[in-house]
């Protein structure tokens, strides 16, 4: 007969396994692009190209990107500025991967002006 905590320890390590394998999924799961990077994406593809208000453009793209919205809000002050060319560069390689001929031309034709 095995004792209670014998049978206590299998399930605590049970659990800990689990724990472990949503951690390592978790990981697995992180974005490859910057918030900043994925709201740039969302412009050039036109989503916000008619909605001034930028809480109601946060309220939008926040849920699309898996972002906060409040956080989502406050970088559309600063959008314009992180028009890098590293960033822009992200984003035209990631368009001509996705046959967005079109919009990686109006990437390149940022990217050029810099």
């Amino acid at each position: 007969m095995q004792s209670k905590t014998h049978g206590s320890n299998l399930r605590i390590l049970a659990l800990e396994k689990q724990i472990e394998e949503l951690e390592e999924a978790k990981k697995g799961k992180k974005c490859q692009f910057s918030h900043i990077v994925q709201m740039l994406i969302l412009d050039y593809l036109g989503l916000g190209e008619n909605i001034k208000n930028e809480t109601i453009k946060a309220e939008i793209y926040a849920p699309l990107i898996g972002r906060n919205i409040e956080t989502t809000r406050q970088y559309f002050s600063k959008l314009n500025m992180e028009r890098t060319s590293k960033n822009l560069e992200i984003i035209l390689n990631y368009f001509k991967k996705a046959g967005l001929s079109e919009k990686a031309k109006l990437v390149q034709k940022d990217i050029d002006k810099k």
